[in-house]
């Protein structure tokens, strides 16, 4: 019983790397991210591997009445380890280059994790999927993959069992299993969002959505084919997904019953397209069809390919997002003609057997050998980067200025309490530059050389002390200690980095406040420049160019760094300032100090060369003093 070959198949999996493709380059329209819903694109992958691995399977079994594993796993091997491998020994070296030594570490454990068909576990211990981390990490992609690789391995073997012994029950075990794992999933989601992510059994359901088409349709011996219902499903369909892929986020639960939408739409293309219906038609183009037959080659290329160049230049604008695309289509095309066609017809398995075990071990030699001798590694890279960056120059104890604070005897000076985290250091050192300031002000943070070692003044323990007044989250002398510089303070500033995590504290924070008599503002962070390793773009530039930046270069970082920082964050800094308004909160944004609104740039050196960061954030000596002139704004909100 042979398999007809569908075209529309390969229109849907066009469909579906176009969208993971977008959403990973985050193109912008209008300041606006498209594809926001693009993740959605692997779903639809799912199941079109459920249908056809299984439309594979039991059309073999019916037809022979026996399964061979052997020429299906070849098939396997020819179909994905070749260019697999390829992309592998491609982005390597480029990772050796272009990773720092504990990001290239990170790397080589995930390339390990993939060739063994499980880098979703590897990710699954170390971060979600949508953040700004995942820059330096190049195979995260790879995680669907091994998805797919487990439901390849253990499927046949249950398949062949349960028509072997339950046949009668087949499309009752389908669905026993898309249901179950369908609950596991929606509970999952709200419980345990990152291994439901990651996971075969939460996944599993969307595969088996797969099966279950091709199961009726071997049984019935043919798929739907009433007029009505060919011409408006397909329709209702294609809807259903192009919904999800522009109007799903990462913010949702998924995989979960939301996702379900998307499903239901790749189901019925597959049981209701028929060669008269339009939406077949526009799947079966040839356009989207080519796009289809190379879209595990361009799946496998675009992540790699989007990771490196964003490292690159850092700064990730439309125009280099589409090159990458280009880029990414370009090799697909290559290792689709040169080794997918190459190694699936023209190959001896034998010799492929041979060309691939080699291959194998030698990259798992490699990465062994790269895991092994970290230490070694890390120090090799970094004499390399410091030499140009001078990092352990900008690393060492910033002037902070602190001292042993008598609490009887404050002085004439208004006193004003920086509350927040190591980004209130920050400030204070800011503040203590402008002479003119220090003069009329006294500024100081919930710390003192008497209490060096009690750093941990995050607002969560700074809100329990307001309720409690009697314990702290450190101990029962820095309690005293804290209270009494608050009851000292004329005015209180919160200074935090990623204020969003905080919102909420502000506002039962407010009320006690306003009980205590106290005047406070908020310092609000709108300063988020994209960093890699918890470097900021210039110091990425130096790592990468070996050199400093010149003046057009420096221009443009710049400016990159305010449109990245402040208006690809219009949206949700501006619910975050209606939320003040409404709750009669003063603030002050970052930018208004540490940029310059006028020429939309964001400084990273002072005029003397300097750097202005010491990391992805913290300011160095010289950023401190270039920045305290500006600060006079802060005070002037207060007053």
């Amino acid at each position: 019983m042979k398999i007809k070959y569908r075209p529309e198949i390969d229109g849907l999996r066009a469909i579906a790397v176009a969208a993971v493709v977008f959403y990973h380059a985050q193109i912008t329209l209008f300041g606006a991210q498209t594809f926001q819903g693009g993740f959605i694109g692997v779903d639809i992958f799912f199941v079109v591997s459920g249908y056809l691995i299984t439309s594979i399977i039991l059309k073999e079994l019916i037809t022979t009445g026996k399964f061979s594993f052997q020429y299906f796993y070849e098939r396997r091997v020819r179909r994905l380890i070749p260019a697999f491998l390829l992309v592998t020994l491609a982005t390597v070296p480029l990772g050796w280059v272009f990773l720092m030594p504990d990001n290239f570490l990170d790397f080589a454990n995930s390339v390990l994790f993939s060739l063994g068909f499980s880098s979703n576990f590897y990710f699954y211990s170390g971060l979600e999927y949508n953040t700004d981390i995942g820059l330096s990490k190049p195979f995260l992609h790879t995680w669907s993959l091994s998805v797919e690789e487990q439901y390849y391995i253990f499927f046949p073997i249950i398949l062949l069992l349960a028509f072997k012994y339950f046949k009668k029950y087949l499309g009752f075990i389908f669905l026993s299993g898309f249901v179950l794992s369908l609950a596991l999933a929606d509970f999952g989601s709200k419980s345990y969002p990152k291994l439901n992510f990651y996971m075969l059994p939460t996944r599993g359901w969307e595969l088996i959505a797969g099966s279950l088409l091709a199961h009726y349709e071997i049984k019935k011996g043919y798929r739907d084919s009433k007029n009505v219902y060919n011409l408006i499903l397909p329709i209702i369909g294609i809807l259903l997904i192009i919904h999800s892929i522009f109007f799903f986020n990462d913010e949702m639960l998924h995989p979960s019953l939301y996702t379900l939408s998307p499903i239901l739409g790749v189901c019925l293309i597959i049981w209701y397209s028929n060669k008269d219906d339009i939406v077949t038609k526009i799947l079966s183009s040839k356009f989207l069809v080519g796009l289809g037959l190379i879209s595990y080659s361009l799946y496998l290329w675009h992540y790699p390919v989007i990771n490196f160049l964003e490292i690159k230049y850092f700064y990730f604008d439309n125009k280099l997002k589409i090159i990458s695309i280009i880029i990414s289509l370009i090799l697909s095309i290559f290792s689709y003609y040169c080794i997918e066609k190459v190694f699936r017809y023209k190959v001896d398995f034998k010799l492929i057997f041979k060309i691939i075990a080699i291959i194998y071990f030698s990259v798992f030699v490699i990465i062994s050998f790269s895991i092994h001798n970290n230490e070694k590694i890390k120090k090799f890279k970094k004499l390399e980067y410091h030499s140009f960056l001078d990092f352990e120059k900008y690393n060492k104890e910033k002037k902070i200025f602190e001292e042993n604070y008598d609490y009887n005897n404050f002085d004439k000076r208004k006193n004003i309490f920086i509350v927040g985290n190591s980004y209130a250091k920050d400030l204070l050192n800011v503040f203590n530059f402008n002479k003119e300031l220090s003069n009329k002000y006294y500024f100081y943070t919930p710390s003192s050389k008497n209490y060096k070692n009690l750093g941990n003044y995050q607002l969560t323990c700074f809100e329990k002390f307001l309720k409690q007044k009697s314990t702290f989250c450190e101990n029962k002398d820095y309690t005293n200690h804290l209270n009494k510089q608050y009851l000292k303070s004329d005015y209180i500033i919160f200074a935090v980095k990623g204020p969003s995590r905080y919102l909420e504290k502000f506002l039962e924070i407010n009320n006690q406040l306003k009980k205590d008599g106290k005047k406070f503002i908020i310092y609000l962070d709108d300063v988020r420049g994209k960093f890699i390793n918890n470097m900021n773009s210039l110091d990425r530039f130096i790592f990468i160019n070996k050199r400093m930046p010149n003046d057009e270069e420096i221009d443009y970082l710049e400016r990159q760094f305010y449109k990245n920082s402040i208006l690809e964050n219009k949206a949700k800094l501006k619910k975050i300032k209606e939320m003040f308004k409404r709750n009669k909160i003063d603030y002050i944004l970052r930018s208004e100090i540490y940029c310059d609104y006028s020429s939309k740039t964001c400084k990273l050196i002072t005029s003397k060369n300097q750097k202005m960061y010491s990391d992805s954030g913290h300011l160095t000596n010289a950023g401190a003093l270039f920045f305290s002139k500006n600060v006079s704004k802060l005070i002037k909100k207060i007053n």
